[in-house]
């Protein structure tokens, strides 16, 4: 499974159940939809997540299980700020038409 997303607050997981045959250990997907209104591309590499894009549809407010040592910025680079709930679960405001990208 590349991505899932459900739960309270339908939060977005990236890579939760990733294969581990070889084929799968590094790869890139596009445009895949997450529940709130959310378009994903993302690629890995060694079987962890390398960067993803995260492509706001409707407003809503982002909640992500990010990877630990990431963080999310917006498409100019500029930090955002996010709102830690636990596990590594965290939220963020977006803007309806605005890209974000996890590194």
């Amino acid at each position: 499974m590349l991505l899932q997303s459900n739960g309270i607050n339908s939060v977005i997981r990236l890579l939760p159940a990733l294969p581990t045959d070889t084929d799968w250990s590094s790869g890139n997907i596009k445009g895949m939809r997450a529940r709130n209104g959310f378009e994903l591309s993302f690629s890995w590499k060694s079987s962890k997540l390398t960067k993803a894009e995260i492509f706001s549809l409707s407003g809503a407010e982002c909640y992500i299980q990010l990877p630990a040592g990431t963080s999310v910025y917006s498409s100019a680079g500029k930090k955002i700020a996010l709102n830690t709930k636990v596990d590594n679960l965290v939220s963020f405001n977006t803007v309806k038409g605005s890209k974000y990208v996890i590194k």
